[in-house]
């Protein structure tokens, strides 16, 4: 995840497409909650990819928002075969963790579970 930082333990993020407040929350250490809060998001399973978040982030510093374990942003060109193999995982293990219902449509900046 891209970042720029704006003060003391804060940043801007912008949205990227397939991004959800859960996986940016989970990237910067911090809850939904708290992201909805400080940007005074009315509904929370509605953003849009442009839009700028403000994020405080977590005391830990062991955090890399931009290479994560959990996550993996797809890049253009890539499918969910070519991911998986990356991972050593299946399609079919992607697609389930991921609730992914076109295995043939990922977008670049989508964010999935691996």
């Amino acid at each position: 995840m891209e970042k720029k930082q704006e003060g003391h333990g804060s940043i801007i993020y912008t949205v990227k497409r397939g991004n959800t407040l859960s996986q940016i929350a989970n990237a910067y250490g911090v809850s939904v909650s708290h992201i909805v809060e400080i940007n005074n998001i009315q509904n929370p399973n509605l953003i849009y990819p442009g839009e700028k978040l403000r994020i405080t982030e977590s005391t830990n510093t062991n955090l890399n928002p931009v290479i994560q374990k959990n996550y993996y942003t797809v890049q253009t060109g890539e499918t969910l075969s070519g991911i998986a193999a990356k991972y050593g995982v299946t399609v079919s293990y992607l697609v389930n963790l991921n609730g992914i219902q076109n295995p043939n449509l990922i977008y670049p900046g989508q964010m999935l579970k691996v």
